[in-house]
């Protein structure tokens, strides 16, 4: 059984990852062959680490997203830890304050999954149960 990749044994917090997802999200826009997308506006189920995370990424890239979730305070949470990531970031000299106030500006959560019906991406980044999974697929399906 292969191993998952332990970042933080590696040195490689998060701006590292940030670095990386960006360079993946600019990779999708551009480079899927013939066929080119933007992802304007993506919304993201589950907004604990995982879920967080590619918000912020997200959002730090330009994207709207639209942060899901069945708990108010999962959504607080990630807005937090947001928060919290783009101030670091504004510290370290990696981005202006302006920039993380519109990154941070750019994250909307709630409990609706009726937000996920005009995003161009949706994400699921939801609890590792395969029954709460097909359930939001089911829900998600048009």
């Amino acid at each position: 059984m292969a191993r998952k990749p332990d970042f933080a044994a590696r040195g490689c917090g998060d701006a590292a990852l940030s670095v990386a997802f960006g360079r993946l999200l600019q990779c999708t826009t551009r480079c899927l062959g013939s066929m080119t997308m933007e992802f304007k506006t993506v919304g993201v189920v589950g907004a604990g680490t995982m879920g967080a995370g590619i918000a912020i990424n997200l959002a730090q890239n330009g994207v709207s997203v639209r942060l899901m979730d069945m708990s108010d305070d999962a959504i607080e949470r990630a807005k937090a830890k947001a928060e919290k990531f783009y101030s670091r970031s504004v510290e370290r000299g990696r981005m202006s304050n302006a920039d993380a106030e519109a990154a941070l500006g750019r994250i909307y959560g709630g409990t609706d999954l009726e937000a996920a019906g005009d995003c161009d991406l949706v994400i699921e980044a939801v609890f590792e149960r395969m029954d709460i999974k097909q359930e939001l697929f089911g829900k998600l399906k048009p």
